[in-house]
């Protein structure tokens, strides 16, 4: 899903024309706003499997490393594409979520 976001960004951005300006705004403007949905499902997810006790969180592990995988890639895109907005926002979210499962998994990795 976040190669083919990734690949509709980078053709929407990069295929500007001289009559094309405010279609690529547009597409910039609907990809960051499926970016954010993004890392806010990733958040709601994240903040309810860590809401579990420390004991069943390897029951979820997997899921829990999914969404962690999809704020890195949402950050690498935005880095990409120079978006400090959403770098800072999918970082911001990781971090959130990272410490606090490293810590109910017992600290190992």
């Amino acid at each position: 899903m976040i190669t083919l976001i990734s690949f509709a960004i980078a053709n929407t951005i990069d295929s500007v024309d001289a009559n094309a300006g405010t279609k690529a705004e547009k597409s910039r403007i609907k990809a960051r706003d499926i970016l954010e949905i993004m890392i806010s499902n990733s958040q709601a997810e994240l903040d309810y499997y860590l809401s579990f006790k420390a004991k069943f969180v390897h029951l979820v592990d997997r899921e829990i490393q999914q969404n962690l995988g999809i704020l890195q890639r949402i950050s690498a895109i935005a880095e990409e594409f120079d978006d400090v907005e959403i770098f800072s926002k999918a970082s911001d979210a990781f971090q959130e979520a990272y410490t606090p499962w490293v810590s109910r998994r017992g600290g190992y990795m």
